[in-house]
């Protein structure tokens, strides 16, 4: 046998054992998963905001207590708002009894968590649900592990085992990729390890280890400037559980360290840059608004940086004042009591950012510059990417803008998912021909970008960002959208840029092939368009008007197309249209499109 061979398989053994006997000796007593216990014995020394934030917590903890405990009832093939409802109880349950010493907290968890353990199975055809509602049993048991009966925590024990962990096999298939799905169930399995570890320490073990594995795939996805590619809505999910991760693994194995990755920590920043004043730029299946992230409050207290709070901060105060309620029996904002210990060590001060001009790159690169921060700023947003991403939509050269508190250009994003798989859509199936582009909002007429020939980006393609200019009078992004149409026309430049006036171009230079072909310009916008001639109109909402200009092609004539879907079963796009206009190319000649969006000033 070959004598390097040999070597390496006694130092892969070697640290393979000494890594099972090291977390074997040095396991913590319960409560042992993602647990910050200052928060807990030094409550008279918390910072104002955690004050505010636990009685918050207190408070919905108490409403949560006349609430019967959710039923198993599937939504189409999905358990996972059941799943999402036990995890937001038994975590605030459970810390609000750590808070409190108060038994009604205690039995009520207790209540839940037994009738979770009930359900046949918490369906592991749909791998999500078992991980969430594994995390919720797992923090259940850890947490009041000290204080259940032993009968209830037998019972816990074998649910968290039999429908949590064993379902989690070796040939998992969220095991090999790279997107959220990863994140979620190998923290919550991970979750679930902890809990157990000391029944089944060599079979929990190995599962932790193998979450170490298999969670540097989605940690790839970041690199190398913290862009998420599912876009904000999935990063605060994916990326969160990616976090509970850390902390659980950190907190029970302090000597050993995980690498965390240098795009993974930028991606607060690509967080914070991705909200223009009137929502985020909603790539792929994502929505607009603001949520209120646990994530980001782990990145502003890891980095310091508490100017990453900045979108968040006005939704944080209005719950803290009680001008904004958290919902008892919603699904939303499950993980509050991790974000109170994330933001505990945080200073609170509202710290404005300062930069007018981000671009990231990696799978779907962005470009973002604006006029300022304030709610009345121009904010505009270009991507490159690729329709083939998980959650892709065919999106490349599209681009969003808000100016003088309004958004005007919109993305129509993410659409229900249940609706569509009842109607017999194979929604994730994203071949060029698949399900997937059968639904509106996903394809490339839908998005503010182009279409040739009325066909679709190729999902094969990926579109880069070849160029910036970042100065003080001018900021703008070049892409590249010739992959994604090189079935279409030779090449395709896209420019999107920014005046210091709060003016926007978008510049389209196109090489055609040697067919004659047509191009569609495309802008998703309010369904409030008076068209002045053929190339000038204005879009008005409330009292505010944007200036639309087409500078070139001569011969273009804005046109207004439907935003509507044809499918009865669709999601609706109330009040909005789209606004653009379609002109010939010629065989083997070159065409330059230019638009100029102009925000007009009222008193």
């Amino acid at each position: 046998m070959n004598k390097i061979y040999c070597v390496t398989i006694i130092l892969l053994l070697s640290i393979f054992m000494s890594c099972s006997t090291r977390n074997k000796n040095t396991i913590p007593e319960h409560p042992r998963i993602a647990f910050n216990k200052q928060l807990f014995h030094d409550t008279e020394n918390l910072p104002d905001h955690v004050i505010k934030l636990n009685k918050v917590l207190i408070s919905t903890a108490d409403e949560m207590l006349l609430l019967p405990a959710p039923e198993f009832k599937m939504l189409g093939r999905r358990l996972l708002p059941v799943s999402r409802r036990y995890l937001k109880r038994v975590g605030y349950l459970s810390y609000a009894y750590q808070l409190t010493n108060d038994k009604k907290y205690l039995d009520k968890a207790e209540e839940l968590l037994l009738k979770a353990s009930s359900f046949q199975t918490w369906n592991p055809d749909l791998f999500l649900d078992v991980a969430e509602m594994t995390m919720a049993m797992s923090i259940g048991y850890d947490w009041l592990y000290n204080d259940l009966p032993n009968e209830t925590k037998e019972i816990v024990k074998q649910a968290i085992l039999e429908k949590g962990l064993k379902q989690a096999t070796d040939d998992s298939w969220w095991l090999k990729v790279d997107h959220n799905w990863n994140q979620v169930c190998n923290a919550s399995i991970t979750f679930g390890a902890l809990a157990l570890y000391e029944d089944y320490p060599e079979f929990c073990d190995s599962l932790i280890r193998r979450a170490i594995s298999s969670i540097e795939k989605p940690k790839q996805v970041y690199e190398p400037d913290g862009i998420y590619p599912e876009g904000a809505m999935y990063w605060d999910y994916g990326t969160s559980f990616h976090c509970l991760f850390l902390d659980a693994y950190s907190q029970n194995f302090p000597d050993e360290t995980i690498s965390i990755g240098a795009g993974f920590l930028k991606s607060g920043d690509f967080y914070l840059n991705v909200f223009g004043p009137n929502g985020n730029f909603n790539f792929s299946d994502n929505r607009e608004p603001v949520i209120l992230s646990p994530t980001i409050c782990w990145f502003a207290n890891e980095l310091q940086k508490p100017e990453l709070l900045f979108n968040i901060k006005p939704l944080l105060q209005d719950v803290m004042d009680g001008k904004r309620k958290i919902d008892a029996e919603s699904i939303e904002n499950r993980l509050l009591p991790f974000m109170i210990s994330w933001i505990s060590g945080v200073n609170f001060d509202n710290n404005k950012p300062s930069n007018m001009f981000w671009k990231g790159d990696g799978k779907n690169p962005l470009a973002i510059f604006r006029t300022g921060w304030d709610k009345t700023s121009t904010f505009v947003a270009v991507k490159g990417g690729s329709p083939g991403l998980n959650h892709g939509h065919m999106d490349a050269g599209s681009f969003v803008m808000d100016a003088n508190g309004k958004r005007w250009a919109f993305d129509l994003g993410m659409h229900d998912y249940n609706t569509l798989e009842e109607h017999g859509i194979n929604l994730f199936d994203g071949s060029q021909t698949g399900d997937r582009w059968k639904v509106f909002r996903y394809i490339n007429k839908a998005h503010n970008t182009l279409t040739f020939d009325n066909k679709h980006q190729l999902v094969d393609g990926s579109a880069k960002i070849i160029a910036t200019t970042k100065h003080e009078n001018l900021k703008s992004a070049t892409v590249d959208l010739t992959p994604v149409y090189r079935e279409s026309i030779r090449k395709a430049i896209r420019t999107v840029a920014l005046l210091n006036n709060g003016k926007v171009l978008i510049t389209d230079e196109i090489e055609n092939n040697m067919q004659d072909s047509e191009v569609r310009w495309s802008m998703v916008t309010v369904d409030n368009v008076k068209i002045n001639s053929s190339h000038s109109a204005v879009i008005t909402q409330e009292d505010q008007k944007m200036a639309f200009r087409i500078i070139s092609p001569e011969n273009a004539q804005i046109e207004l197309f439907s935003a509507q879907p044809v499918n009865d079963f669709e999601d609706k796009n109330p009040g909005k249209i789209i606004l653009g206009f379609k002109t010939k190319i010629e065989g083997d000649r070159s065409i330059k499109l230019e638009v100029e969006l102009q925000p007009i000033q009222t008193k």
